[in-house]
């Protein structure tokens, strides 16, 4: 059997970060346009649920970021000129130009861009949502400014959410257009050690 593509932690906090994502992303628009369809059935309930959805992201980003530079796997998410000299080819196979796949490392081009700035994005998300959500105490004396009033945070607030509408969809389809074999073994929570029932170390 081959070797684990992804550690345990990994696929943990992998996990809690998708849910934790969906749940923001729902919360969030029930909150903009207060709407059953986002599942939501009050507005106190979609505010309850976005607060610790948050917390629960930011945990997971410190969690995986601590994990990243304990085990030095930072170093395989770290991009090259020689990859941004590669989008273009990952590209053509994205989009059907190319049948064949491009060969790469454990993760292409499009995904350490991706997985690049997603940190930097959520930090920022971060603190637009604290100060949309507590503005009395953590707006700063530069949003008195006209261009930077709180109407421009939250409308920066809901475009940055359309960029993780956005990324997380794009994530999904490169996902399934490797196949399902990523997917499957992102799913597995087996132990190390062990490959399947009655087997022997």
């Amino acid at each position: 059997m081959t070797a684990e593509r992804h550690p345990l932690w990994a696929k943990v906090l992998h996990w809690l970060h998708l849910v934790a994502m969906l749940i923001l992303i729902f919360s969030g628009f029930f909150i903009t346009y207060a709407h059953r369809a986002f599942l939501f059935p009050t507005m106190r309930a979609a505010r309850q649920w976005h607060f610790y959805a948050m917390w629960i992201l930011l945990w997971t980003l410190v969690a995986r970021l601590y994990f990243l530079y304990a085990t030095g796997t930072w170093r395989e998410f770290h991009l090259t000129r020689n990859d941004l000299r590669d989008l273009p080819k990952l590209g053509r196979y994205y989009l059907f130009l190319d049948r064949t796949p491009p060969r790469f490392g454990k993760y292409n081009p499009g995904q350490k861009v991706l997985y690049s700035l997603w940190p930097w994005t959520l930090a920022f998300q971060a603190l637009t949502g604290f100060i949309l959500y507590d503005p009395n105490r953590l707006q700063p004396l530069w949003l008195h400014w006209w261009l930077l009033n709180l109407n421009t945070v939250r409308a920066v607030h809901f475009l940055t959410a359309w960029f993780f509408v956005a990324t997380t969809a794009a994530h999904l389809y490169f996902v399934l257009i490797e196949g399902l074999d990523h997917l499957k073994q992102m799913a597995s929570f087996r132990l190390p050690g062990r490959t399947g029932p009655g087997s022997r170390p």
